[in-house]
């Protein structure tokens, strides 16, 4: 197992600190949590409101690995994958945002109007991963990801992104969840499929840091392209989650690629091979 060294930003803190459960807990402190209205993973995840009654100055702190539960079930967890500090003055109250991913990977995306309380549950995989995701920058949609292959047992090759920066991340992702890391293997997804179905949905997920052109192509089992699934120009930057059918109709080969361009890079591999009944 990779040791991580964790560095804590080094924030100005009042002379009394506090833990945001303990806080949270105190009833002369109102706190009111939620999630955040950007749709950069760059940006913030949560936003945290905080009225002080004490008679004292307080700083509020909360390390990354630290969880929030949504109140609606249908809406995915929220995990801190940066520390979070809240100075309140005494009689007051103050506002802070920290960038924080989902862990609920078969949920819809918080946002603003979705609210949080504080969790006491804590996972030694989670936290080991966003104290990594900090300290080496992945907050963007390859830190994601990784959390879902953590907290919902995606596969590690659905990190995406340039081999040079994916794979440490990866490669430690695979250690705490206790897996082989094949590099042959990376953005290579086999899907099996009975050749009477007419049609096959891939499930996409993919981050844009800026305006950018997608596209879905199909391509036969030599890699010969086939044809365009999706064309899209000009696509706004932000967070998207896609589904697409793929139709079998006169495909008479046995496999299949479906490849995803962000631009000029492929994000993604599908490979589809076709079973006969």
């Amino acid at each position: 197992m990779k040791t991580v060294a964790f560095i804590l930003m080094f924030l100005p803190l009042f002379s009394h600190a506090i833990n945001l459960m303990d806080a949270y807990q105190d009833e002369a402190i109102e706190i009111s949590i939620t999630g955040s209205d950007s749709e950069d993973f760059s940006q913030t995840g949560i936003k945290v409101d905080i009225t002080n009654h004490k008679n004292e100055d307080i700083s509020i702190t909360a390390d990354p690995g630290f969880i929030f539960h949504s109140d609606d079930e249908t809406i995915q967890d929220l995990i801190l994958t940066e520390p979070l500090l809240v100075n309140v003055k005494a009689k007051n109250n103050a506002t802070a945002e920290a960038r924080a991913m989902c862990i609920q990977a078969a949920n819809g995306s918080p946002g603003i109007e979705h609210t949080f309380v504080p969790s006491a549950i804590y996972n030694d995989k989670l936290v080991k991963a966003c104290q990594y995701i900090y300290q080496y920058n992945y907050q963007n949609h390859m830190g994601q990801d990784a959390l879902w292959a953590i907290s919902d047992n995606k596969s590690i090759y659905n990190i995406s992104g340039e081999a040079d920066v994916a794979n440490p991340l990866r490669s430690y992702i695979a250690d705490l969840v206790g897996v082989a890391f094949d590099t042959s293997l990376i953005n290579k997804n086999e899907h099996y499929v009975d050749q009477t179905i007419k049609a096959y949905a891939l499930y996409l997920k993919f981050f844009l840091q800026e305006t950018d052109d997608i596209k879905l192509q199909l391509f036969d089992h030599r890699g010969d392209f086939e044809r365009d699934l999706i064309v899209k120009k000009n696509q706004p930057k932000g967070r998207y989650d896609m589904q697409y059918k793929v139709s079998l109709l006169g495909l008479l080969g046995q496999k299949y690629f479906v490849r995803l361009y962000v631009g000029d890079e492929m994000r993604t591999e599908f490979t589809l091979v076709i079973k006969e009944s």
